[in-house]
């Protein structure tokens, strides 16, 4: 079984995948269309018997509901799995609407990212080289990677940037607006004109686009303070439990 549950954890077609079931069939060469099926649906059916919210989240939802606060949801689950599985969590009808994961064309796909820049959010991925599965877009007030970043030091958590930010001394008016902007903590004044502290810095490049002045460009880090990330989801986990353990013995804990 856990051979099995290895073909899940592949980058390959996604974890909910039926196409995992499929290819670990073929492998074994004990691929046939009613076996593939059988599995499937078995796989289906104890996915669902097995679905319970967190704690508290099933009242949330209804609660934010009986206020009339509109509710949306996401899911990579095609319709019918979706919805037979907010029934079995008691959310049957807690949502206004329900889309299903589709594919996007580049254009669109570069539109939201310059959406989510305009919103002031961090461009980040998973951190490992070989094995890109995703782009989030996200705030350090809703992610907790981010925050973990800001308030414990957790650099591995995402891929960090090859560059961080560097000022124009001579361009900058001193507004400020880069150090709104930024979530990292990384940019104060100094005789009213910006200073980047490399250190903090994530070379995410929001300070760049809000600045009216264009004082402000990203530049590459040096050989010395390059680190490649690991090369696969695998290696990368690692690292973070070990990162993870830093953090637990960290005396800010205690």
């Amino acid at each position: 079984m856990k051979k099995l549950f290895d073909y899940f954890l592949r980058p390959d077609w996604g974890f909910e995948d039926w196409r995992n079931i499929r290819d670990y069939l073929v492998d074994r060469e004990l691929f046939t269309i009613p076996r593939y099926f059988e599995i499937c649906n078995l796989y289906e059916q104890e996915k669902l018997k097995n679905i319970t919210p967190y704690p508290g989240v099933t009242e949330i939802v209804l609660e934010l509901r009986r206020k009339g606060i509109p509710l949306g949801l996401v899911t990579d689950a095609d319709m019918y799995h979706a919805k037979r599985r907010l029934e079995k969590a008691g959310l049957s009808g807690a949502f206004d609407h329900i889309d299903d994961i589709r594919s996007i064309t580049r254009e669109e796909a570069l539109e939201i990212l310059a959406e989510a820049d305009r919103d002031g959010l961090v461009h980040s991925t998973n951190n490992a080289r070989d094995e890109v599965t995703y782009i989030c877009n996200c705030c350090i007030c809703s992610c907790g990677v981010l925050r973990g970043i800001v308030e414990y030091g957790s650099k591995t958590s995402i891929a960090c940037s090859d560059f961080y930010a560097t000022v124009d001394e001579l361009s900058c008016s001193g507004c400020e607006a880069c150090i709104d902007r930024c979530q990292f903590n990384a940019i104060s004044m100094n005789d009213s004109v910006s200073v980047v502290n490399t250190l903090n810095c994530y070379g995410c490049g929001l300070c760049i686009t809000t600045c009216p002045e264009e004082a402000i460009t990203l530049k590459l880090k040096s050989p010395e303070e390059l680190v490649p990330p690991p090369a696969t989801e695998k290696e990368w986990r690692k690292i973070k439990e070990m990162e993870r353990q830093k953090v637990n013995l960290s005396p800010h804990n205690y």
